[in-house]
């Protein structure tokens, strides 16, 4: 991996980490926003319903309020000029007029007979001159209570007018007709809309025909009730209207959503409508909800660059620890840590510093093990060189009797070739030919002992090999035969010499340990062991391996071997089989 991935993963992780800490510390308090914000809309509009409910209450009770009054005035005026103690028509008259002064909101008093013919006209201080409405059809009056109906005057002014029969001694005798003029009655819906919501156009009431009776300025109200068919939505037909009836619905218009509220006047076949739009009704949610997410934004912000601060705390750390780790990865063990953050990265630091230098000197004593034990193995067994070379065994005067076998190879017929050759082309075919005998003798586990002139001796046993020793040593035989022949032809062209080997081999105890002094000791195996390999090598013809018949017999079943009979060997009392190794 390179450098610069390298940096890219800390750049990564510092991203990450800022990411971390913002979902950490922003998401809940988004989680916590629209929680907060969905609350505070349920409670707003639980406010709003009871805001609407509180203003329909208000409008519903001045409505009675003032049509109590009216009616009050009309029923006083009916009985004063019925009265049968009242012997003259103007006195009847005089009190009839001082009684309308008792009811502010009736402007006009039309008074007619039983037949439906206008007689005269009461008119309050102020109005110039009457406006008499006729009289409604028998059968929508009621005989002993007040009526309520719309009338749109010639000038085209609206007045409610209230008809009352005129009664005395049980009999019909007229009936009258006050104006409750419109103007009072919507300014004081003007007024309870303006103290309620703050604008005059939130309330209007309606009559049975979805026409507006009173509005504060918003003339228009009743036609959007009825354009946006909330009426049948509630269910609001005529006959609805003179039930008791009460409801809250949220609805939209043009795009825009609306919270109303209906509640039914059955006395005179009305309805109070309170609507306001939901943005007006939200306004506080809605500064909130910006409050909430400025305050989560910059909390975000916060968090970003807080987190971008921590992660580049972190991350240069980090990637001095990754130059340090690509330094030690190159073996340069001589680099230190430059991290001093007080912390755990800091304590991290010290000890890749304090494993460097533990690596280092391992590294140094590997080296030195390594040179001692190329150095022993020039002499010793492998096995032996590497236990020097860790400490497990020491070079000292000593040995132990074990079972070997012991291996001699020579090149047959080299004396003539060294009597009449340069000495240089001597040594570099001795030299030769060594190297390649040695490596494979070590191939098969054996120890090359000594060179003596020509011969090479080789032991085998001394080695966690020792109990395929024999087997071992004729491998390694088989090998020299086999190499001696592929480079015949080559040696031949360069020297002039048929190089062949005559090989020994013998097996049986001998003393193998280290001979000599203190100040000059070899490693060797001796032992009649030793004699018995070097007299079969004497005997051996070239590409020739002649061994004892133990060694036969401990070589198994792999190995064929032709007898030679018996023999008696120089040093040796009794004669010997000898075998030869067949290729």
């Amino acid at each position: 991996m390179t450098m610069r991935s390298k940096l890219s993963k800390l750049r990564s992780f510092r991203i990450r980490l800022a990411l971390a800490l913002l979902v950490v510390g922003a998401v809940p308090l988004l989680l916590l926003s629209v929680v907060t914000v969905r609350f505070q809309r349920a409670s707003l509009l639980r406010a709003e319903r009871e805001l609407e409910v509180a203003a329909v209450d208000e409008a519903s009770y001045a409505i009675d309020e003032r049509f109590t009054e009216a009616d009050r005035g009309c029923e006083r005026i009916a009985d004063l000029l019925t009265d049968a103690r009242i012997a003259e028509d103007e006195v009847r008259l005089a009190l009839a007029r001082e009684a309308m002064t008792r009811a502010p909101d009736v402007d006009e008093v039309d008074i007619f007979d039983p037949d439906g013919t206008f007689i005269d006209a009461l008119l309050h201080d102020g109005v110039e001159a009457p406006h008499p409405a006729e009289l409604p059809p028998r059968s929508e009056l009621s005989p002993d209570r007040i009526t309520w109906r719309t009338h749109t005057t010639p000038g085209g002014d609206r007045d409610l007018l209230g008809v009352r029969a005129m009664r005395r001694d049980g009999a019909l005798r007229g009936w009258v007709i006050g104006h409750l003029a419109f103007d009072s009655l919507t300014q004081k819906i003007a007024d309870i809309s303006r103290s309620r919501f703050g604008s005059e156009d939130r309330l209007v009431v309606i009559d049975d025909m979805l026409r507006p009776v009173a509005s504060g300025g918003a003339e228009g109200a009743g036609s959007f009730f009825a354009s946006q068919d909330l009426a049948g939505r509630l269910g609001m037909t005529q006959k609805k209207f003179s039930q008791r009836f009460e409801a809250t619905i949220n609805f939209n218009s043009s795009g825009e959503a609306y919270i109303a509220t209906v509640r039914s006047l059955p006395s005179w076949r009305w309805a109070i409508v309170a609507t306001r739009p939901e943005t007006t009704a939200y306004a506080d949610l809605e500064a909130a909800r910006r409050a909430f997410f400025i305050v989560a934004g910059a909390f975000a912000l916060l968090a970003i660059v807080t987190g971008s601060f921590i992660a580049a705390r972190t991350t240069r750390p980090l990637a001095a620890l990754v130059r340090l780790t690509r330094a030690y990865a190159q073996r340069d063990f001589a680099s230190r840590s430059t991290v001093h953050t007080g912390d755990e990265l800091e304590e991290l630091g010290d000890a890749m510093t304090t494993m460097a230098d533990a690596l280092l000197a391992s590294d140094e004593e590997i080296a030195r093990r390594a040179t001692v034990e190329a150095n022993l193995s020039r002499y010793l067994p492998t096995e032996l060189a590497q236990k020097i070379a860790r400490g497990e065994a020491q070079l000292a005067l000593g040995g132990t009797r074990q079972r070997v076998t012991v291996l001699f190879a020579d090149l047959v017929s080299f004396t003539p070739f060294a009597e009449r050759s340069p000495s240089d082309e001597v040594v570099a075919l001795l030299n030769e030919v060594f190297t390649v005998a040695s490596e494979i003798v070590f191939r098969h586990g054996g120890m090359v002992d000594k060179f003596i002139g020509d011969s090479i001796m080789a032991v085998f046993g001394t080695t966690e090999l020792s109990a395929q020793q024999e087997s071992c040593a004729m491998a390694a035989a088989e090998d020299l035969h086999r190499f001696m022949a592929a480079a015949a032809s080559e040696w031949k062209a360069r020297w002039g010499f048929d190089v062949q080997l005559g090989i020994g081999v013998s097996t049986g105890e001998a003393v193998v340990g280290n001979l000599g002094s203190e100040t000059r000791m070899e490693y060797t195996v001796i032992g009649d062991t030793v004699n018995v390999a070097a007299r079969l090598e004497t005997l051996a013809r070239g590409g020739q391996t002649l061994v004892t018949s133990e060694v036969a017999r401990g070589a198994g079943a792999q190995f064929a071997f032709t007898s030679l009979g018996e023999r008696a060997l120089r040093g040796k009392a009794a004669a010997i089989e000898i075998l030869e190794l067949s290729v």
